[in-house]
């Protein structure tokens, strides 16, 4: 017996998908699969959304070259780094798109079309505002991609996008001064000539949003949108915020996707004044019974869930009881409704107790209980 299980509801991912895209059907949408599709399995994630997603948005270049391989029709973007290893593993793969996030990295490009006769779609990664990656919208910098563009035989120009550091917030005032910055960004470059059909600057909170990029007053109107959907295809809103906004919006409910139990592997009767686990972190109080299951923070169990971590067993909910372990965590079951055995079934994350109930318990963000998750 395998001590836990993960398992996807497939049909949940699509209809999401495909409830988000009724917000705006002219939309392009983006299916975000890194991180093993939020733990959700790269391959059959994609193969559930082939008909459904325009676009496949992986992290690495080992992800996009494994869904190239088997989805070579589908576009595939590179939303982070790469090197030159990169390069010369997706270079055979016409589906492979490149982000560009710095004008170093363009110009590793460029060198490495003319050397090895290679052509290369590419994105431009415009920084407006989150500061990580992506070149500066400065008219400088601007220039010079311009410049090293238009020198390039290989390299086309597919599309022009930037990551929004806040959407997900109540306060939107960066929101919105970062799509400012964007759409400034877009009116220079097609002012020099440079023209993407596609951008994309929606992640989930922003679509969810609908708040739509006024360009009506640049030149060229043919811009196509793409949003880059994460988090809400998998069941889950960004914030509480944009779970309101869905609402006011009339979005139709997103269904959680992933299931996830173990059994019991121990029951143990402790006495008054033992201590559980590392530290002495829980101490009981009275004559306690716990059971133990072999999962721990290896398996994406938070050590941030010692002492407050809830599991399920036949609908009654129990505490998790003193530090999570790196391969096992104790929970209380003095007070159990019904009797409670070795080799039961524990429910770790359920309709009830949902990744966004574990984040709140252990104060971080649903998208982290998802990814860790192994």
């Amino acid at each position: 017996m395998p001590k836990s299980q993960i398992k996807i509801n497939y049909e949940a991912i699509k209809q999401n998908c495909l409830k988000l895209k009724e917000l705006n059907p002219q939309t392009l949408i983006g299916a975000c699969l890194k991180a093993k599709a939020y733990s959700h399995n790269l391959l059959k994630t994609a193969k559930t959304l082939h008909e459904t997603v325009d676009y496949y948005l992986v992290g690495t270049a080992n992800e996009a070259v494994k869904l190239a391989d088997k989805f070579p029709n589908k576009p595939i973007l590179i939303l982070y780094t790469f090197n030159q290893k990169d390069l010369s593993k997706i270079c055979n793969y016409p589906n492979i798109e490149l982000s560009i996030y710095s004008t170093k990295v363009l110009e590793q490009v460029i060198s490495f079309s003319k050397s090895f006769n290679n052509s290369f779609k590419i994105h431009l990664n415009i920084d407006t505002g989150m500061h990580c990656l992506g070149l500066d919208y400065d008219q400088k910098t601007l220039e010079q991609v311009i410049k090293m563009l238009k020198h390039s035989q290989k390299i086309n120009l597919t599309g022009v996008y930037t990551h929004l550091a806040t959407a997900d917030e109540e306060d939107t005032s960066y929101y919105y001064e970062q799509l400012e910055n964007f759409k400034n960004s877009l009116r220079f470059l097609e002012a020099n000539g440079l023209k993407p059909k596609l951008i994309h600057y929606q992640n989930t909170a922003g679509f969810i949003r609908q708040d739509a990029l006024d360009i009506k007053d640049l030149d060229v109107l043919n811009y196509q949108n793409m949003a880059r959907l994460g988090i809400g295809i998998y069941g889950y809103y960004p914030s509480s915020q944009i779970e309101a906004i869905a609402i006011k919006n009339k979005l139709k409910k997103l269904t959680p996707s992933l299931v996830w139990y173990a059994y019991i592997d121990n029951i143990k009767q402790l006495k008054k004044g033992n201590s559980i686990s590392y530290g002495q972190a829980f101490i009981c109080s009275q004559e306690t019974t716990i059971a133990t299951i072999p999962i721990g923070y290896s398996d994406g169990f938070a050590r941030r869930l010692s002492n407050v971590g809830q599991v399920m067993i036949k609908g009654q909910i129990f505490q998790v009881i003193g530090r999570v372990r790196m391969n096992m965590i104790a929970i209380d079951i003095t007070k159990a409704n019904n009797p409670i055995k070795i080799g039961q079934k524990v429910d770790l994350i359920n309709s009830q107790i949902t990744a966004d109930k574990l984040a709140t318990i252990g104060e971080t963000i649903n998208y982290e209980i998802l990814t860790n998750l192994k």
